[in-house]
C-alpha cells in the first residue's frame, strides 16, 4: 500500500501490513487532511479496503472534503452548493466513485477501544480491510484507568496489537497540546 505520497514512502518504506502509525500536530495542522488524503489514495485509487473512523467531523462533510480532493473542486462551492452545472455532475460523478470503492466511513462521536477492536475485526473479516484510520486519538474512550496520557498509550498499545493480530495497517491522528496541556 502507498500512501500517495512518494517522499513519505520511501521514509516509511510504504504502509504495508501490521503498522501502527501516528500523525501528531497541533491543532487546525492538516492531520484530518493527510488522513483523508491517504485513506483515498489507498481506498479509491488502489481499490484496498479501507476503514476511517472520524470521531470529530461527519461522514457527508469528509465525503464532500475527498470530492474536492479527487476532482479539485473548490471546496467553498461545494460547502455553499454554488457549482455551476459542469461541476455539479463532476461532484456527482466524485461521490459515486467514493461511494462505489472500497473506503468505508464511521462517524461515530464516540467510542471504546473495545468497540474499535470489535469494528476493525468485523470489518477485516467481511470486507478484507487492510488499512484502518482513526481521526482522532484524544476522543476515544478507555475503559479503566482515569489519567489521560495513560490512557492514550493504552489505547495506542491496543491498536498496535490488534494491527499485528489482523495484519493490517492502523494510522491514528493525534493532537498535541498547544502549551503546558496534559
Amino acid at each position: 500500500m502507498k500512501t500517495g505520497y512518494s517522499k513519505l514512502d520511501e521514509m516509511i518504506n510504504d504502509l504495508g501490513n501490521a503498522k501502527l502509525f501516528i500523525i501528531a500536530g497541533r491543532p487546525t495542522l492538516g492531520k484530518t487532511t493527510l488522513a483523508l488524503s491517504i485513506a483515498k489514495n489507498v481506498a479509491v485509487d488502489q481499490c484496498i479496503p479501507t476503514l476511517y473512523f472520524s470521531l470529530e467531523v461527519p461522514k457527508r462533510i469528509l465525503i464532500d472534503r475527498l470530492v474536492s480532493n479527487l476532482h479539485e473542486l473548490e471546496s467553498e462551492k461545494i460547502r455553499n452548493k454554488t457549482y455551476n452545472e459542469k461541476e455539479r455532475e463532476i461532484y456527482e460523478t466524485g461521490v459515486y466513485q467514493i461511494k462505489n470503492s472500497p473506503l468505508h466511513i464511521d462517524d461515530t462521536p464516540s467510542f471504546s477501544i473495545s468497540a474499535f477492536i470489535s469494528k476493525v475485526r468485523q470489518m477485516v473479516s467481511d470486507y478484507g480491510t487492510k488499512l484502518v484510520i482513526v481521526d482522532y486519538l484524544q476522543l476515544m474512550e478507555h475503559e479503566g484507568e482515569s489519567y489521560f496520557n495513560k490512557e492514550l498509550t493504552a489505547i495506542a498499545h491496543s491498536m498496535r496489537e490488534v494491527a499485528i493480530d489482523l495484519n493490517i495497517t492502523i494510522i491514528v491522528c493525534a493532537m498535541l497540546p498547544i502549551t503546558g496541556e496534559y
